[in-house]
């Protein structure tokens, strides 16, 4: 029975194929249980006019017909499983080419790299992932070479970012947020190439621009043995130079009693410019005893400097946000260069202030260009001080 009913719908599919109608709408079975068997109905259209065909079944032929359904239907869901893992194993593991191509020469099917005129670039599965290294590779012409250098400055711009991001999540938060030991944070050059003079000189002007908008806070005398180690004490006649002088700094102590210390400490090294330096601070405010301030950005060792950059603001109120940039070190270089990842990493400047051509073009002065600025996408969770306006 169920073979002469699969016969007459092939017949009849046949035939309505031939005719091009009616058209099939759809199929389905209908338990007579006055007479106990089941029909098979099949609904069509014809034109304007709808007719339907049934086929008499028994309960041992419905059986049968709904395991090989069941048996259908296992078979798409598996092959629609099986296509998914191949999709993805081609993903994975894609082959680094194809096994055959085209002769480039006679235009015939040959197998890849075979021969000069059958050369296929080899790609690995981890350039194939990136499809625009993958073209820059297969084809390296102008335009894929450029969307190439975009989308790896795209990528080292993220990686710099994840370097930051440890580092100040570091400095911020200390062994709670990394519980290993971690002694030498901030290792120092051992040579100091030209080109870094000239970033550092980038960087100087990019915090010059800002100097209105940037403050300086450098902790002292929390644990002065360390301050003295890292020759924090020596460090002022730098900072008293005359460029420094538009800037925002200040030197923070936690006690009048440690500014005390500083005073014999310095006057007693017999570095005439570096106490020269100290006393001018101290006589035009520079010095300052705030052990609130200690508490407010969770100071716990000396020297540790601290960075502000005020954000623009529609009302009276000022927004302003806070990093803990470094410990261990005061030298300007290094405070500027903190500053200026400060900047970067809070995307208040693109990294790319400090490309080659930028970094030229101003320390040569043929194109003094300030940096773009762009406050929109600071991070929500850095730190922030209200100050001013309706609470």
């Amino acid at each position: 029975m169920i073979k002469s009913i699969i016969i007459i719908a092939l017949f009849m599919t046949s035939l309505f194929a031939l005719n091009d109608s009616p058209q099939k709408i759809n199929s389905y079975f209908e338990y007579d249980a006055a007479n106990g068997w089941w029909w098979y109905k099949e609904k069509y259209k014809d034109g304007d006019k709808e007719f339907e065909t049934k086929e008499k079944m028994s309960n041992k032929e419905k059986r049968k017909v709904d395991k090989e359904e069941e048996k259908i239907r296992i078979l798409k869901s598996q092959n629609k499983k099986l296509a998914k893992i191949k999709e993805r194993l081609e993903y994975a593991f894609p082959n680094i080419t194809p096994i055959y191509t085209k002769n480039k020469k006679t235009g015939k099917k040959c197998l890849t790299n075979s021969s000069e005129d059958c050369f296929v670039f080899p790609l690995q599965a981890e350039a194939q992932h990136v499809p625009v290294m993958a073209k820059w590779l297969s084809k390296p012409n102008p335009e894929n070479s450029k969307e190439w250098l975009k989308w790896q400055a795209k990528y080292f711009n993220h990686l710099t970012n994840i370097g930051y991001g440890n580092k100040f999540a570091y400095l911020n938060n200390g062994s709670k947020a990394y519980k290993t030991d971690n002694i030498l944070n901030n290792g120092g050059n051992l040579n100091y190439p030209i080109m870094s003079k000239l970033v550092d000189n980038r960087q100087y002007q990019i915090v010059d621009q800002l100097k209105d908008k940037i403050s300086i806070l450098i902790f002292l005398g929390k644990t002065k043995t360390m301050d003295f180690a890292n020759l924090a004490d020596t460090s002022f006649a730098s900072w008293g130079k005359d460029f420094y002088k538009k800037w925002n700094f200040y030197f923070v102590f936690e006690r009048q009693s440690d500014i005390e210390a500083y005073d014999k400490r310095i006057k007693n090294s017999g570095i005439v410019a570096n106490y020269n330096a100290w006393k001018n601070f101290k006589k035009n405010g520079f010095v300052i005893s705030k052990p609130t301030y200690f508490k407010k950005f969770n100071i716990h060792i000396s020297p540790t400097v601290v960075a502000l950059y005020t954000t623009k603001s529609k009302t009276k109120k000022k927004d302003i946000i806070w990093q803990k940039i470094q410990t261990g070190d005061i030298s300007t270089f290094s405070v500027i260069r903190n500053t200026v990842q400060f900047l970067i990493y809070n995307k208040i400047i693109s990294a790319k202030e400090l490309s080659v051509e930028n970094t030229l073009n101003n320390f040569h002065k043929r194109s003094l260009k300030n940096a773009d600025i762009n406050e929109k996408e600071i991070y929500k969770s850095t730190n922030k001080l209200n100050i001013g306006g309706k609470k």
